[in-house]
């Protein structure tokens, strides 16, 4: 009786699921932050920084709710988490949108563009330092692509002017490190909490002091809700934005942070500059030379940190295949 000789399958290694589908909501997410920027443009014609942020958030809770209560019902939260759940709003939410509002308010633009294009490196710095959590394989690399990307991306805003700092920057800075913190810590307080209830919550808790805020500074003279009732397409716009930036694309960021960790998802913050382009280019916009360098080195960026990944797999792939089978070729 000869002897079968049955040849192992041949496979291709790829990310693990998990993953690759963090990468994939990373992107998603990206996408849908990158839409608010000309989105905004159009808004800001008519609405106030600060009165437009309260307005999103307004919106945006009643939805999360009804649709949480839909899909899942309500889950209220416990009273033991009310008050990590408020802390959350306040600082991650509410201290991203109060410091980028008064800090782009108070910002050389230049220097401004700078400071949000090197933003992975606050995500990275929260991270490893205050989290201790490892850095990414091919991290550095990645770094040194997607931020210069970045700053080519906003090359018409760079040309020709000179970086002055104001003060505002620092404020930037502090609301990347108020979404870096809610990021990690949401995921250590709340490790039952799955993206949406999470994303629910935290919307929720930061609505009321984003309200008290606008009221406070309208007392002041230093805000207005506009002066007229905004025509019907610029409501769909913000209904719009709302729906997608502020509802499903935080879920879809909880999402990427839970399997990627939050100096990796970072990385791909400089995409988002990369979509608002693409958007501004279907409208009519021209994109400079510049520009295309620099959406071609974030894209790099972002492809080399897979490929290096995708070779990692590989190598693990190969060690196991040996330690299984000793004098098989791997296919």
């Amino acid at each position: 009786m000869g002897t079968v000789i049955v040849s192992a399958p041949t496979t291709v290694a790829v990310p693990p699921p998990k993953e690759l589908s963090g990468h994939l909501r990373a992107l998603l997410t990206m996408v849908l932050w990158g839409q608010m920027v000309p989105g905004f443009v159009v808004l800001l014609a008519v609405w106030d920084p600060f009165a437009l942020s309260a307005a999103r958030y307004v919106i945006a809770a009643p939805i999360m709710v009804g649709a949480l209560w839909i899909a899942r019902g309500l889950e209220l939260p416990r009273r033991d988490e009310v008050g990590r759940l408020a802390v959350l709003g306040l600082v991650g939410m509410g201290g991203l949108i109060t410091c980028y509002t008064y800090g782009l308010a108070h910002s050389d633009p230049v220097v401004a563009i700078i400071v949000q294009s090197a933003a992975p490196l606050t995500y990275t710095a929260v991270a490893t330092l205050a989290y201790r959590e490892p850095v990414p394989t091919g991290l550095g690399s990645t770094l040194l692509l997607v931020i210069p990307g970045g700053l080519l991306l906003a090359a018409p805003a760079l040309a020709g002017t000179a970086a002055t700092p104001r003060g505002g920057e620092v404020l930037l800075i502090a609301g990347s490190v108020c979404w870096a913190w809610y990021s990690l810590q949401c995921r250590r307080w709340l490790p039952h909490y799955e993206e949406f209830r999470l994303t629910t919550w935290t919307i929720v808790a930061a609505t009321p002091f984003l309200v008290a805020l606008f009221f406070l500074l309208w007392s002041a003279g230093l805000t207005a809700p506009p002066d007229r009732p905004p025509p019907m397409q610029l409501n769909a716009l913000l209904l719009w934005l709302t729906v997608s930036s502020s509802c499903v694309g935080i879920v879809l960021w909880h999402g990427s942070v839970r399997r990627l960790g939050v100096a990796t998802a970072g990385l791909y913050f400089n995409v988002a500059p990369l979509v608002a382009m693409a958007i501004s280019a279907a409208l009519g916009y021209v994109p400079t030379l510049l520009q295309l360098a620099g959406g071609a080195l974030v894209l790099s960026g972002v492809g080399q940190l897979h490929a290096r990944r995708w070779w990692a797999a590989r190598r693990r792939e190969r060690t196991a295949h040996r330690l299984d089978h000793p004098r098989g070729p791997l296919p």
